[in-house]
């Protein structure tokens, strides 16, 4: 598909009726940013600092803000993990 909102549907799909083309595991590759960067990282390539939102640490918003910028320095992006184009 080249619908990037269908991807992970579609490779789930082709997973379970055992279809050629970008199966489930692969397909999560592209439309899961944190597992994206973790295959890249194994690759050796390149890449900017990232971590994960921990909503139990949110718990004091300022505390964690903090940390981010500490920690990703500034200025930092903050993107959700699956979402397709600009949305999210």
């Amino acid at each position: 598909t080249v619908d990037e909102g269908s991807v992970d549907v579609a490779a789930l799909m082709r997973s379970e009726f055992h279809l050629t083309g970008l199966q489930a595991p692969q397909g999560e590759m592209f439309r899961n940013k944190w597992v994206m960067k973790d295959v890249i990282s194994q690759a050796k390539i390149p890449m900017p600092k990232g971590c994960l939102f921990e909503p139990k640490k949110m718990t004091d918003s300022s505390a964690y803000y903090t940390f981010l910028r500490n920690y990703l320095n500034t200025p930092f992006i903050v993107k959700p993990v699956a979402s397709a184009g600009s949305a999210g």
